[in-house]
């Protein structure tokens, strides 16, 4: 399935419920799987009713309900063998999260070579064709003493294993075939960002091959398979894309530190200061919304207008910026030496505008904003070699 990178100082910002953890590696549910929970769950149900005849409605559909949970129970060996691959290739693996569309693994970044992504994508398919032939196998070593409803699960989870390893792999960029696409145009082109592209290229094509044929099939029919079908293809082309820009994104700021993006010496705010003096004179023509507090050099945090809002206006004379202010670790800090990429992954995945550059003493040198980086991207020439 897709692995989308996280960067790791910020998984909590993760949607969704963490159940447990294997290996270490945190496994999320989440909400939106509980729709195809449910819809896995009834389709099963249905199907067991045809296999079954003459068994209550209530135990084939409990079933199904049974069978969701087995089948999702695959759908983390898949993401697990990715993950586990990927820690032998080096890489940190900082979760899985199972969601409406099966599961990803979230990994700190790319592989390094175009041998570890085939390694890493083809994990997964693997263990799901190997989870296809144990079931198989008990099927067929069950067959004189299974029950029906034993044997019904049986199959159905061996062929549901066979349908996940042969859809994933699809060259359809992000899905593992695509991967293992762009680990051949990788080798071909030595180019991770050209190759990324490529794939997602195809990817993208086929994304829409899928919601014609689902389209069609909708309407042929009436068929929710159809619709199914172009909920997928939506979710592909939306997810190749978004992997191409970010190889792009990560091509145009390679190299590029935070010392060469940053605003110097910024407006700043006494953390004593009144908040109506604070919002007069500071906030209310300031294009970013938001000003460092400092004391004696050193940067104590954040005033932003959003911290205003918490308050009533009749109270800001009676207030200090001390009162509103975001602590600097919770408004985010990065050094003018980092390199850009990772504080803007950081500032991303935590919803933050603005981080403030400090030095190792906390003495504020400037400010960073996502306006900033949006102006640095706009002079850099690779983003216009877009998917």
């Amino acid at each position: 399935m897709t692995r989308p990178r996280r960067p790791t100082s910020h998984r909590g910002q993760r949607r969704g419920l963490q159940v447990f953890s294997v290996a270490g590696i945190p496994i999320t549910i989440d909400p939106s799987w509980l729709i195809i929970f449910f819809l896995v769950a009834w389709s099963a149900g249905g199907l067991f009713q045809l296999w079954l005849p003459g068994q209550p409605t209530t135990m084939t559909y409990g079933l199904g309900g049974l069978a969701a949970l087995l089948l999702f129970a695959s759908v983390l060996l898949h993401e697990l063998s990715h993950s586990l691959v990927a820690l032998l290739k080096g890489l940190q693996v900082e979760g899985i999260t199972l969601f409406i569309f099966g599961g990803v693994s979230h990994m700190s970044r790319e592989p390094d070579t175009p041998t570890d992504e085939i390694h890493i994508a083809g994990a997964g398919p693997l263990a799901s064709f190997l989870l296809a032939g144990l079931f198989l196998a008990l099927y067929l070593a069950t067959q004189p003493l299974a029950s029906g409803p034993l044997s019904a699960i049986l199959l159905y989870l061996c062929m549901v294993n066979t349908a996940l390893g042969v859809f994933n792999l699809i060259p359809a960029f992000p899905l593992d075939g695509g991967r293992v696409l762009r680990a051949w145009f990788w080798n071909n082109s030595r180019s991770f960002t050209r190759a990324t592209i490529s794939a997602a290229r195809v990817g993208r094509y086929l994304a829409f091959t899928l919601m014609g044929l689902g389209a069609l099939l909708a309407f042929a029919t009436g068929s929710f398979s159809g619709l199914w079908w172009v909920l997928i293809g939506l979710f592909l082309n939306r997810a190749a894309t978004a992997s191409a820009q970010r190889a792009v994104l990560q091509e145009s700021l390679s190299g590029l530190r935070i010392q060469q993006v940053m605003t110097l010496d910024p407006d700043v705010v006494s953390p004593d200061l009144p908040l109506n003096l604070a919002f007069s004179e500071h906030l209310h023509h300031n294009r970013d919304g938001a000003v460092p507090v400092v004391m004696e050099g050193r940067a104590l945090g954040l005033l932003t207008l959003a911290s205003l809002d918490r308050f009533p206006q009749q109270r800001w004379p009676y207030l200090a910026v001390a009162d509103a202010m975001t602590p600097l670790d919770a408004a985010g800090r990065t050094h003018p030496d980092e390199a850009l990429i990772p504080v803007l992954e950081r500032m991303l995945s935590s919803g933050g505008e603005r981080f403030l550059v400090v030095d190792d003493g906390n003495r504020l040198l400037g400010m960073v904003s996502r306006r900033d980086i949006a102006a640095i991207l706009r002079q850099q020439p690779a983003l216009h070699r877009g998917a």
